[in-house]
């Protein structure tokens, strides 16, 4: 057995953690090791020099040497000598190592030569530090700094590089696990974790706590706004002592109940307060659920119904931060992105030198999304305003033009251009004749693939290499059959299957109302009107055309050549481009309908035109559509919608923001007379365009998952996990339908968060594990009874587990349940082991003469327990209980058990 364990010792010990030095060679040095780590001491100078020495601990002794000669190493298992530079080497330190140790040397003449003393204390390290934080009532932000069981910790705090002062501390603590910020404080925060063996940090950036918002609740219908995560103060009467009683409800439900000036109920009073003297109920930490209608009641002293009131609180995350974006599109155009952080519900506008941006300025005009392009002229001091009920921020940031210039001119060869061109390559004019009058709308592209920007003058030339990919969506046709019906999407890539080789054609031209887009000869590309936004494989004929714009849709025409220079033959293609498409019918009166910003709304107004003489389509009094006798008078949506009279549909094309709003179709039967209205309502959403998931570790070892949904209006959220809907015995909170959820400890598996508006939806999937915690529900060496979750790999706290939780919400960590069996289970193994041996030395013995009889064999118990009066202690001695060994005889006979007999006992470990 003692081969066995010294076996399991050696192996164990084979694996380091921190290594820490100390120099034993002054008298009461103080040396540290870290718990499971190594320890390097330097006892002496060199052993040679000492004829004997024993190093003692507590009147035993560990190590003892003469004669440079290794005499006795309690510790042989896992620490080695090194007599030529006399240094000690103890790996997998444990705590009963550390203590006062003592070093006797004596000389070659037998006399002491004076002895030295050693403290060695062992810490669990640092292994790593978390960061948790939230909002409390006024603003402030509480943040605590866990260091993973280490011992004796000590904490310092840094923001932006320099260490917090009272002027932004709560308290003035900077040493302290726990600090709190005041209201204004944001910034890159780090958290410092040091003692004697290790030390470690973490950096967060923090911005300043939730929005708190105010509301007049005493008016009936009151409409109240409410931050995500911040603070309503609702003002819901005058003073609570005027009334006799009063109960706050929402669907039935009371949320807050008093009489006079005594609260006698809350539901949410663990983030809430209720002030009587002046009727504010002032509620944190707001959540989604929060919102919906609540209804006050108030009653006089004979208990009947005196008054009530209604208020609507509307939930909504707040524009907690505006980030800009921009890059240079292909033909000069700028495009701006402004995220928003989240917020629901949220409104752009846009100025540049402090005016709004105007048409001249952007490509579309749509200066009320988060989307803009700038045109090729335009520079000077961009800010994106964004804005909600509950909060506001902006962003301001300084853009240049991207560097082209517009050429009208004449080349080398007699041909006139017009463009725009990057000016450090342009190489297309001998001069330029003319700046624009008008500045052009071009298309725009972005680069796909492997691209390289070349910059150059007349004395040298540099160059940049980098691969990009596509954005949007891909969309995939096969065009080698005629009239083949293409379809892309709005920004996205559309991979073309043009022919099955190019290599078995001679020549091919691909063009659209006439003009060339690609020709090549054989498996050569001799030209590409946009190879800058698309790539051509001749091997296997697939034409990829990236950031697709909407004047890549129309009709298309493949031309063939044989070698004589002969047509061989052509095909056609369609393409449309188009956005998020939805539909709605809006014959019922009060339809709701819903379109995605930049994208198509299919809009059935009637069944069929025929049957009604005249209609007009008006939105706040202007008339946007009117048509008489079946021919269309006035369209104001022309140049991007498109009435179809045999079904009653308008298609409208690049919604914009302006386009929603309530519209009113008015109709005139083949009299004159009005035949009625109806009323449409249209609400323009931007889409779900991608979802993004990003997750952390907790301190207690929940994991907390953030779910983005890329800028889109009014987003809901929805998770699963393995398929199926995440339940409240997964989810600390119990919340299913937010943006940010906990996940508990215990759980882990395919995560998905699904995203959707009225116009879009999209999901994200990650796999998940747990954060390497375990529930410990055990006995510590003192007797102190712990119940808990711990980090498994710092876990120091228990011999070994008594049982698993019988009532937590969270369920234990298999790991924990196996240390317990485990453990008690090799104990039996080499029990029984050992009693076999004993059984197969004595069967080697002669065997006395025995009666031949069947015997039933009892088993008994024994029970392996601690002796009486002493601690328990890791591996420690125990005592084994032997029980009485009986044989039931049947009644024939009576026969003695021979003494040659092994009997293998029940064993059972007392707790």
């Amino acid at each position: 057995m003692e081969a066995v364990i010294g076996l399991f010792v050696m192996i164990h010990g084979a694996s380091h953690g921190v290594k820490t030095h100390c120099d034993g060679r002054q008298n009461r040095a103080q040396c540290f090791g870290a718990l499971g780590g190594t320890l390097v001491l330097q006892l002496m100078d060199k052993a040679s020099e000492i004829q004997t020495y024993q190093w003692i601990k507590n009147g035993t002794t560990i190590l003892n040497m003469k004669n440079n000669a290794i005499v006795y190493n309690m510790l042989k298992d896992r620490s080695f000598f090194t007599p030529s530079n006399g240094t000690l080497r103890i790996n997998n330190l444990i705590r009963t190592d550390g203590g006062e140790y003592k070093l006797d040397p004596v000389g070659s003449d037998g006399k002491s030569s004076g002895s030295r003393v050693q403290q060695l204390t062992i810490q669990a390290p640092v292994s790593s530090v978390l960061l948790v934080h939230e909002c409390l009532s006024h603003g402030e932000r509480k943040v605590s700094c866990s260091s993973e069981g280490a011992d004796s910790p000590q904490y310092s705090w840094t923001l932006d590089g320099d260490t917090l002062t009272d002027s932004q501390l709560l308290g003035g603590n900077n040493e302290t696990n726990i600090i709190t910020l005041k209201q204004h404080v944001s910034g890159r925060l780090v958290c410092s974790v040091r003692n004697d063996v290790s030390s470690h940090s973490k950096e967060e950036t923090v911005s300043t706590c939730g929005v708190e918002t105010h509301c007049d609740g005493r008016q009936n219908g009151a409409q109240c706004f409410g931050d995500l995560g911040g603070t309503l103060v609702l003002q819901l009467m005058d003073k609570a002592s005027e009334i006799h009683k009063y109960q706050w409800s929402k669907n039935g439900t009371i949320i807050l109940e008093g009489n006079n000036n005594k609260t006698s109920f809350n539901r949410i009073e663990n983030r809430s307060l209720f002030t009587p003297s002046d009727g504010i109920f002032r509620i944190n930490n707001l959540i989604k659920t929060d919102g919906g209608e609540y209804k006050l009641e108030t009653f006089g002293s004979d208990g009947k119904s005196s008054g009530s009131r209604f208020q609507q609180l509307t939930i909504q995350a707040p524009v907690s931060s505006v980030l800009l974006i921009h890059e240079c599109l292909s033909h000069g155009e700028r495009k701006v992105s402004c995220s928003s952080g989240g917020a629901d519900s949220p409104q752009y506008s846009w100025t540049l030198d402090g005016d709004t941006l105007t048409d001249s300025q952007l490509l579309g005009g749509n200066n009320e999304t988060n989307i803009i392009t700038l045109k090729q002229h335009v520079s000077g001091r961009l800010v994106c305003s964004v804005r909600n009920d509950v909060s506001s921020h902006s962003k301001e940031e300084t853009v240049s033009t991207c560097g082209f210039i517009f050429i009208n001119c004449t080349s080398a060869d007699g041909t006139h251009i017009s463009q725009w061109v990057f000016a450090a390559n342009n190489y297309l004019c001998i001069e330029t004749t003319a700046s624009p009058t008008n500045t052009p709308t071009l298309p725009d592209g972005k680069e796909s693939g492997i691209t390289e920007s070349t910059v150059r003058n007349d004395v040298s030339s540099h160059s940049k290499e980098e691969t990009v990919s596509t954005c949007g969506v891909e969309t995939h046709c096969d065009g080698r059959q005629n009239g083949a019906q293409c379809f892309g999407d709005l920004g996205g890539t559309l991979v073309l299957q043009l022919m099955d080789k190019a290599s078995e054609i001679h020549k091919y031209q691909w063009s659209k109302n006439g003009t060339i887009i690609l020709e090549g000869n054989n498996n050569k590309t001799s030209f590409n009107r946009i190879e800058n936004r698309s790539l051509f494989t001749p091997s296997d004929g697939i034409f990829r055309i990236n950031n697709l714009i909407k004047t890549d849709g129309g009709e298309y025409k493949l031309e063939t050549f044989g070698s004589d220079g002969k047509s061989s033959g052509s095909r056609v293609q369609q393409l449309t481009i188009q956005g998020v498409v939805t539909h709605c019918d809006g014959r019922q009166n009060g339809a709701q309908c819903f379109g995605a910003l930049g994208g198509t709304l299919v809009l059935q107004l009637m069944d069929k035109d025929s049957e009604i003489q005249t209609y007009q389509w008006i939105k706040d009094g202007t008339t946007i559509l009117n048509m008489k006798y079946n021919a269309i008078v006035y369209n104001m949506l022309k140049d991007r919608s498109f009435f179809t009279p045999n079904n009653g549909t308008l298609t409208i094309k690049y919604l914009i923001r302006t386009d929603g709003g309530e519209y009113k179709l008015d109709t005139s039967g083949s009299y004159g007379k009005s035949s009625g209205s109806r009323v449409q309502q249209l609400t323009i959403q931007a889409p779900v365009s991608s979802v993004l998931l990003v997750h952390e570790c907790l301190s207690h070892g929940e994991r907390k998952v953030s779910c983005s949904s890329g800028g889109a209006d009014s987003p809901q959220y929805s998770w699963t996990l393995d398929g199926d809907t995440l339940t409240d015995s997964q989810l600390l909170g119990g919340n299913n339908e937010t943006n940010i959820i906990t996940l508990k400890q215990h759980v882990s598996g395919r995560l998905v968060c699904s995203v959707r508006n009225d116009v879009s939806s999209h999901s994200k999937e990650e796999t998940v594990s747990t954060c390497g915690f375990i529930f410990i529900n055990c006995t510590s060496p003192n007797g102190t009874h712990i119940s808990q979750w711990v980090f498994a790999a710092n876990n120091t706290l228990c011999i070994e587990t008594t049982a698993s939780p019988t009532n937590t919400p969270t369920l234990p960590d298999v790991g924990s349940l196996t240390t317990a069996v485990c453990v008690p289970a090799a104990l039996v193994l080499l029990l029984v082991v050992g009693v076999s041996v004993v059984c197969a030395q004595k069967k080697k013995r002669p065997n006395k003469p025995k009666e031949e009889d069947d015997q039933e064999l009892t088993y008994s118990e024994v029970r392996i327990g601690p002796r009486p009066g002493r601690q328990m202690k890791q591996r420690a001695e125990e005592e084994v209980e032997y029980g009485e060994v009986k044989f039931s005889q049947r009644p024939r006979h009576n026969v003695e058990p021979a003494a040659d007999e092994c009997v293998y006992a029940k064993v059972r470990r007392e707790r």
